[in-house]
């Protein structure tokens, strides 16, 4: 039997399980504990990597061409160029898991030639350790395979299982949909595709094309059938994709090798006896998925990186370069706060993380009576959920300039209530819990209160003696309707000195001044001093009491245009000798009143003059008409006038003048 552990809280690189097995009895009883998954903590300084080991690296028969040596480790370069050099090159190196080899079998000559039914035959041997088994057919069972390697000297306990072993190359890619009998390549055609009957395999698992299937008709649409019988219609038991590889029979078997004791050794071949003669013997160890990492890396910076296998021949070659990006959970937000805004509801603050990391796509907001957080970890934390709550803040509300702000709100008046934070980035799904890093929890106790600040408050010219100002509501009346607005205005910033003024602004009359719809409102300070500075506040008062002051922005000068100036004159020689006179004198003085600046000092003077000899008026008279509708011969118009003096209704009227008179 076999157990999957799955370590959810000792994370990272755990240690492997120390079987103990003296107690266990029957022949060739033994425990193995084997790594599935290697653990990583979410720390941002590393990349797990995965890889294809070569497939024909061993001592045994294998195709001409290929490396014919056991793999002894792996070695893996990481880069921020694809050059792979420079000072950010890291290598490291690993050596090959020998306690899962693959036996592979078969023949180039059937993915050449168009066979129904290809399939190596003949027999071969295995040796390890220098002790060879009895020759073995080409189509051995898994358990007869585990007998014969069994009876080696040094192998102890293993694990066989058997299964068609897949070309090196894929035939096509595939659409294929969960439960249908039916998959879509539309890269096969009437020469390229596979035969009715022919074995295949999709994502691990072994079909047959079905019988019906006719190149002729459709070669793109694929029937399947049991790999057992072709007759047999099955259906696709994968999940629905859009791209699956779609691999034939290489008209031999794979034998997966498990050495439930462990070893160092490969398992080799001698010369086989297997037809065709261009047959191939392969021994490999497992693929990697996720075997190993690479650490010490730059969180959130892009690298490159290679992997290469090495035997005792030396290097092979450098694999093509994959790139990913070392990633982690992001760090707490910064700068948490929270504000009671009534009776039940709760306002919080907070700004990104101080640290780099990564794009931040939202924050989970949690608040709750329990200071564990026990009800919003629950399925019925929602964002509107009463008395706890769990909220995912994204897209608009965070799109703008920190601190960001969320309501937490159908609470219950003087309950203790905790707050926390956590920020989420390219990581973060939806049931993503583990390794969140929260902010310290905050407690706040909702209450009715005065309400928060009015904001946005700014001041506009209105006139010599007159200011406007301008100034948005609260976010939050405090629990209770706000009643008025308390306005105040003074020369000094400390609204202490005699210029002090101020008036009471009903909720009602605020409403009905806004200027436009959810607009700001609006109010008037009246008999200002002019040019004389003035500072401005506001706030808003409900049933419990005045909120905070909020000031507008800047102070203002009331100023308007200056007043006319006083004793104007205009002055002119009476007589000139010798020339006409063409001038004349205009003297005055500035406005008289006090304050006829209009609050600015005058920086200059307009004069204006003109004569009194009359103009003639002009006015043009022009006559249209459509293109294709030219009036008649007799068509034609009237004008009329009035100067004021003629008591006919419309004056002096023509008589009838022709259009083109």
């Amino acid at each position: 039997s076999s157990f999957l552990i799955t370590f959810t809280t000792a994370l990272g690189d755990v240690s492997e399980l120390i079987p103990e097995s003296f107690s266990l009895s029957g022949e060739g009883a033994t425990v193995r504990v084997a790594e599935i998954v290697k653990g990583s903590e979410t720390r941002g300084d590393q990349l797990a990597i995965s890889f294809e080991v070569p497939r024909e690296c061993s001592e045994s028969q294998v195709t001409v061409g290929s490396c014919g040596e056991e793999v002894q480790y792996f070695e893996y370069q990481t880069s921020i160029t694809t050059s792979f050099t420079g000072s950010s090159v890291s290598t490291w190196t690993a050596p090959a898991n020998n306690s899962v080899q693959i036996i592979r079998t078969g023949s180039l000559s059937f993915e050449a030639y168009d066979f129904a039914s290809p399939a190596v035959s003949g027999y071969f041997r295995l040796a390890f350790g220098g002790e060879e088994t009895s020759p073995l057919s080409a189509d051995i069972s898994a358990s007869a395979m585990r007998h014969a390697l069994e009876a080696l000297p040094g192998t102890g306990a293993l694990n066989v299982s058997r299964s068609y072993a897949p070309r090196f190359e894929a035939t096509s890619n595939c659409a294929v949909e969960e439960a249908y009998t039916t998959i879509t390549c539309s890269t096969l055609t009437a020469l390229n595709a596979p035969q009715a009957s022919d074995l295949i395999m999709l994502d691990d698992t072994w079909y047959r094309i079905g019988d019906t299937y006719d190149t002729e008709v459709d070669a793109t649409i694929v029937p399947l059938a049991l790999a057992s019988d072709a007759k047999i219609e099955a259906s696709y038991i994968g999940t629905t994709a859009s791209s699956v590889l779609l691999y034939e029979w290489s008209g031999g078997y794979e034998w997966i090798v498990e050495f439930l004791s462990g070893t160092n050794k490969m398992l080799t071949s001698p010369e086989h006896s297997l037809v065709p003669v261009d047959t191939s013997l392969s021994i490999r160890t497992n693929d990697c998925a996720n075997c190993l990492y690479a650490s010490g890396l730059e969180a959130f910076q892009l690298r490159y990186v290679r992997i290469r296998a090495v035997s005792a021949l030396g290097p092979g070659p450098w694999s093509n370069y994959s790139s990913a990006t070392p990633s982690r959970i992001p760090d707490a937000p910064s700068q948490f706060s929270v504000e009671v805004t009534s009776g039940s509801s709760v306002r919080l603050y907070w700004y990104p993380p101080a640290t780099l990391s990564g794009t931040i796509l939202g924050y989970s907001v949690q608040w709750d009576s329990d200071p564990d957080f026990v009800n919003s970890e629950s399925v019925d934390a929602t964002c509107v959920s009463i008395g706890y709550g769990d909220c995912f803040i994204d897209g608009a509300a965070i799109s703008g300039t920190p601190p960001f702000e969320y309501e937490a709100s159908l609470l219950t008046s003087n309950v203790t209530y905790w707050f926390r934070i956590a920020a989420r980035n390219e990581l973060y799904t939806v049931d993503y819990t583990s390794g969140v890093i929260w902010t310290e929890p905050l407690w706040a106790i909702p209450k009715n209160r005065p309400p928060l600040v009015p904001h946005d408050g700014a001041l506009y010219l209105a006139g010599r003696h007159k200011l406007q100002i301008r100034f948005e509501p609260p976010i939050s009346d405090g629990g209770q309707n706000i009643s008025y607005y308390r306005i105040e205005y003074d020369t000094d910033r400390t609204f202490s000195t005699e210029n002090h003024g101020g008036f009471n602004m009903s909720f009602e009359d605020a409403q009905a001044s806004r200027l436009y719809e959810d607009g700001p409102i609006v109010a008037y300070l009246d008999d200002l001093k002019a040019a004389t500075l003035y500072f401005a506040r506001v706030a808003a008062s409900n049933g419990v009491g005045l909120s905070d002051w909020m000031e507008a922005h800047q102070p203002m000068t009331p100023e308007s245009a200056p007043d006319s100036p006083a004793s104007v004159s205009v002055t002119s020689i009476s007589q000139q000798a010798g020339s006409p006179i063409t001038s004349i004198d205009v003297a005055w003085e500035p406005p008289s009143n006090a304050t006829g600046d209009g609050g600015s000092p005058i920086t200059s003077y307009k004069i204006e003059w003109y004569t009194a000899e009359a103009v003639c008026e002009k006015q043009l008279l022009r006559l249209t008409w459509d293109e294709d509708d030219e009036p008649g011969t007799h068509a034609g118009y009237v004008l009329q006038f009035s100067n004021g003096l003629v008591s006919a209704p419309h004056g002096v009227t023509t008589s009838n003048i022709e259009y083109d008179s």
